[in-house]
């Protein structure tokens, strides 16, 4: 076997490694820049992060009516039925809200793109 060393091998190894070296670099800069901006640069609202109000300030005691409503009746489907329809009423209320949250901020973003 031929131990001796090549020059020009060594300097395509040489060449291979810091080319290696390089998009080692360049990959670990990406990734820093892309973890500075997500962790430290504020990010812009989501259009899809409306302010909804609480359960428990306005659903639950609308849901406890209909439920203290539902205790009068006599059969339990019937108190099945009446507390389903409440809480079916309840998410219909929030959905509009949202529908209208989601409306309100599309408008903001409209007039200050203008």
């Amino acid at each position: 076997m031929n131990l001796k060393k090549n020059g020009s091998t060594s300097k395509t190894l040489m060449s291979h490694r810091a080319r290696f070296r390089r998009w080692e670099r360049w990959t670990a800069s990406v990734v820093l820049l892309s973890l500075f901006y997500s962790f430290f640069l504020p990010s812009s609202r989501l259009l899809s992060d409306p302010r909804f109000r609480e359960f428990q300030e306005r659903g639950r005691p609308e849901t406890e009516k209909y439920i203290n409503r539902a205790n009068r009746l006599t059969e339990e489907q019937s108190w099945t039925n009446y507390v389903e329809t409440g809480v079916a009423h309840e998410q219909a209320l929030w959905e509009s809200e949202a529908l209208e949250e989601i409306r309100k901020e599309l408008r903001q973003q409209e007039q200050s793109e203008v």
